[in-house]
């Protein structure tokens, strides 16, 4: 299972940028800083409610870019099919077959499934 932290940073690798400038500089103090509320309130002068209320915006924002877009899920399904055709390279003896799920798995893994979700 994921941390909120890890889902949280994968999402916004994937959709940071679809965020306002304010709301992509708090998410990073809060996540990538490591900074408290109170640290994030007094560095950009603002209220503690008001770093919580926009790092809280940020989040549902990552989460529904998520749940259009839905990339977190492809990365997912391409992970496993990269395992699966790794899988096949492993156990199959004929070239042919080795072959083709190379092909399958390098597909896959250009695609985002290198994120093992």
């Amino acid at each position: 299972m994921k941390t909120k932290s890890v889902e949280m940073t994968l999402l916004f690798d994937l959709y940071g940028e679809l965020l306002t400038a304010k709301q992509q500089q708090l998410f990073d103090l809060y996540y990538n800083e490591d900074l408290s509320l109170a640290e994030i309130a007094d560095l950009l002068q603002i209220s503690r409610q008001g770093a919580r209320d926009g790092i809280v915006r940020a989040e549902n924002l990552l989460r529904e870019f998520d749940e259009t877009l839905a990339l977190t899920s492809t990365m997912e399904q391409n992970s496993q099919i990269a395992a699966l055709a790794n899988q096949i390279i492993l156990s199959s003896e004929i070239d042919e077959v080795k072959k083709l799920a190379e092909q399958i798995k390098s597909l896959a893994l250009s695609q985002g499934g290198n994120y093992g979700i």
